[in-house]
This record gives C-alpha cells, structure tokens and sequence, in this order.
C-alpha cells in the first residue's frame, strides 16, 4: 500500500476539526448566490457559498470549484449586519490574518472574494 500524504492528512485533520463546530450541526444553512464583479465575472457560476447562523454568529464557506481564479462578490442575507458596524472574518480552515469590513459594505455590495482555482475557505463570521 501507498503511505498516506502527510499534507493530505494534515488537511484533512483539520477540515474535520473544523466542521466540528456546533454551527454546521445546530445552526440554520443558506444557499447563497455569489454575483459578479460589475467589470468582470466571466466564471463566478462556478463559486459554491453556503451561510449557517448560529448564536449570533456565522459560519461561511466558499468554494471554486473550477481551474480558474474567480473574482465575484457574494450578497449575505444577515439582517444583523445592520446592528455593527464591522464585521470580521477569520479563515478558519486555511489561516492567514482575519479580514475586518464594514457592515454597509457587505449590505450594499456583499462579501467580495478573490479565489484562487480549486481552493475552498471557510470563515467564521462575527461583529466587532
């Protein structure tokens, strides 16, 4: 038998430490439906979103699922965007420092992401 990939391994030890968290069993899942930059987006069809609420908080996943960049803004349907005014999001599965917006930024023109090819994230999303 083939020896297991340690960087293979190690992802997926923390993939599932991070779907370990309450929210992806307890909180309430959305679809969401990622829209294109107004200059580009030629293959934004080909970002997957997903959104679960859960205690005042959100969890977020994103994923290019094609073998090109994607640049596309993703509209959150959170009501509660309106009673902070930033927003932080942490990549909880990748790392890299946590991104702070400005509520009326993603009210008015949602989350924009910038995805390499074939890549996933997953952000914990909460108000400061």
């Amino acid at each position: 038998a083939e020896p297991p990939d340690p960087d293979s391994v190690a992802f997926y030890r923390r993939l599932l430490e991070v779907l370990n968290d309450p929210a992806f069993h307890d909180g309430v899942w959305m679809q969401l439906a990622p829209l294109p930059f107004p200059q580009d987006g030629a293959n934004y069809d080909a970002l997957i979103a997903y959104a679960w609420a859960y205690q005042g908080a959100w969890r977020l996943v994103v994923g290019n699922v094609s073998g090109a960049e994607i640049r596309a803004r993703i509209p959150l349907p959170n009501p509660s965007l309106e009673g902070a005014a930033q927003w932080r999001l942490e990549d909880v599965l990748s790392g890299g420092e946590p991104i702070t917006y400005p509520s009326g930024q993603l009210l008015a023109g949602g989350l924009p992401v910038i995805m390499p090819a074939n890549t996933v994230r997953v952000y914990r999303m909460r108000s400061i």
